[in-house]
């Protein structure tokens, strides 16, 4: 590491790298933190929702082994739902509702199809735009034993399609590594707002057929028509659920976010708790290297000011070496920080930019940074260079 003190002695290389590594560590905790935080706060369910229940479902892989067999038992356990008196819809989807996938998701059949843009991802029965509500506003509506397509939501077509689509046109949809696949859009439906965020900035999405896939553990959404029947029928699909099939309990949609956000806000507490102690242990770390070095170097910041160096030249000195010595570890935590949100999509859904949270955490840090290696600095520039450079 090239020297950074004015006698152009270097660094300990040791002491200097562990810092930076710190700076790395503690940078992405406190990212990790803040987004947990945003994405717990603002979960209260939008209107027009209070009579959907959902319920976990899980069909055993045993007796449903192959996908043929597991797709007549998911076409069978919707059909007898709405079959129910007081069920105004009922659909499954795949894995949790209220945790879904992002892929990134790019079109190919247009100039900018090279951007990969990371969009919230169901995967449905074709009973899932009823039972939620959704009207399809341009295109087919879904059907079992159809080819394999996509329906896409409004807010999808205004930020990814230049607001105009064509159906027919090709999305290419990335889930990891060697998981890529190419649809066409077959559809356009209105927008889904499950949050009161919603309401303002609703979510790009894309909704995929749940038949054919192989995914085992699934949601069932179901929308009664408010009355006491209609409970009861919730109960009744609980207890007639068939051989292999574990249904429920039905909760409403409203308990369901209650319950993820507060394990999101717990999961925030703990992680914000950790990310300020890191934050305190960084800079206790800085203020003892800083003050080693400047003991070490003291007569060269004498000579300095014995040869004209103002007190704020010397205490600037001092806080700008620190910081620049910082900076590989700074952009260390940049790079891990965005790769996890914006590639691998670690993060929970938050409504927030990245990049702002990215930036707080720069701030923060080089604040934190300035406050620790200047403290010493100021107590150099306080000492007389006559008597410092008197001493034996």
């Amino acid at each position: 590491m090239a020297s950074m003190s004015i006698s152009g002695r270097s660094r300990t290389v040791g002491s200097w790298l562990v810092m930076n590594l710190q700076l790395a560590v503690s940078g992405v905790v406190a990212a990790s933190a803040i987004v947990i935080a945003l994405s717990a706060a603002g979960r209260d369910v939008a209107p027009g929702l209070e009579h959907v229940w959902l319920a976990s479902v899980s069909f055993d892989g045993g007796r449903y082994e192959d996908r043929t067999t597991l797709d007549d038992a998911r076409r069978r356990l919707v059909q007898s739902s709405t079959q129910r008196n007081g069920i105004l819809g009922a659909s499954l989807v795949g894995g949790d509702f209220l945790v879904p996938s992002g892929p990134r998701v790019s079109t190919l059949d247009r100039p900018s199809g090279g951007e990969r843009n990371r969009v919230s991802t169901l995967w449905v029965t074709p009973e899932f735009f009823n039972a939620m509500s959704l009207e399809v506003v341009g295109g087919a509506l879904p059907t079992w034993g159809e080819p394999r397509a996509a329906w896409v939501n409004q807010a999808f077509v205004a930020n990814n399609l230049g607001r105009t689509v064509t159906f027919g046109e090709r999305l290419r949809l990335d889930h990891g590594p060697r998981t890529v696949e190419d649809v066409p859009i077959r559809g356009v439906v209105r927008d889904l707002q499950l949050e009161q965020r919603d309401l303002q900035v609703p979510p790009p999405s894309v909704y995929l057929p749940l038949e054919g896939s192989s995914i085992q553990q699934h949601t069932m959404v179901v929308r009664t028509d408010g009355t006491p029947e209609g409970r009861r029928d919730l109960g009744k699909m609980v207890a007639d659920a068939p051989a292999g099939v574990m249904v429920g309990p039905f909760q409403t949609i409203r308990d369901r976010m209650t319950y993820h956000a507060k394990v999101l806000d717990i999961m925030g507490r703990v992680v914000i708790a950790g990310a300020s102690a890191s934050v305190v242990v960084f800079a206790i770390g800085l203020f003892g290297l800083v003050s080693l070095e400047l003991e070490m170097q003291k007569r060269d910041y004498a000579v300095r000011r014995a040869l004209g160096a103002t007190a704020m030249d010397v205490w600037m000195k001092v806080v700008m070496s620190a910081v620049i010595s910082l900076l590989p570890g700074l952009a260390l935590c940049i790079a891990i920080t965005w790769y996890s949100g914006e590639v691998l999509g670690v993060y929970p859904e938050s409504g927030a930019s990245l990049g702002g949270v990215l930036a707080f955490i720069c701030f923060v840090f080089l604040s934190a940074a300035a406050f620790a290696a200047g403290t010493p600095g100021l107590r150099l520039i306080r000492s007389n260079p006559g008597d410092v450079l008197s001493e034996a």
